[in-house]
């Protein structure tokens, strides 16, 4: 006691400190974990930029803008349909709402400049391979993801993951199949 008092503490206010109070942890949803809506969401262009609320078709534009674009990619770069990012936004309805794909249009006619990079929207080139669950590498069918298994196990304090999936959803941590070339994996 007599080494509280020299300090200025006493028993009491030692007695009086909030306790520690641990951090949320992380959840599916903050790594973009998204499922296709049932009767909402089109299975083959869920997670599509064409799909998303960012997207401007070509047909909005005339003259020296060619293209389709993403509000939140600004005027400057094209945009494909079937691509992908990490910023993926699907209509409530699953149905584009005019009037905010018109304000959208009329931004990037005017010149807008992007709100955030490609890289860092995560935004990915390859139409090749749809994003969905089934077609990462992570995926360890019928329905489990071996990333989310592992980012558990590996930080349990920091995580705390859903490890179902359904093949058609997707997250922000997709990655390629590697393919089978004759030597192994290339």
């Amino acid at each position: 006691m007599l080494a509280d008092v020299e300090h200025g503490e006493t028993a009491a206010e030692e007695a009086a400190e909030p306790p520690v109070v641990a951090e949320p942890r992380i959840g599916r949803a903050d790594l973009g974990y998204l499922e296709p809506r049932e009767g909402v969401d089109g299975k083959l262009m869920f997670r599509c930029c064409g799909s998303c609320q960012h997207f401007v078709p070509e047909a909005y534009f005339t003259g020296a803008l060619m293209g389709s674009r993403c509000a939140i990619l600004g005027s400057a770069m094209s945009v494909s349909d079937d691509n992908y990012c990490h910023r993926y936004l699907p209509w409530a309805s699953g149905v584009p709402c005019e009037d905010i794909v018109c304000m959208n249009a009329g931004q990037l006619r005017r010149g807008v400049p992007p709100a955030i990079s490609p890289a860092d929207a995560g935004y990915l080139w390859d139409t090749q391979t749809k994003k969905h669950c089934a077609s990462c590498r992570f995926f360890d069918g019928p329905d489990e993801c071996e990333m989310f298994e592992q980012l558990n196990e590996d930080a349990p304090d920091i995580f705390l993951l859903d490890t179902t999936v359904k093949p058609q959803a997707g997250c922000s941590l997709w990655r390629k199949v590697p393919e089978v070339g004759e030597n192994g994996l290339v």
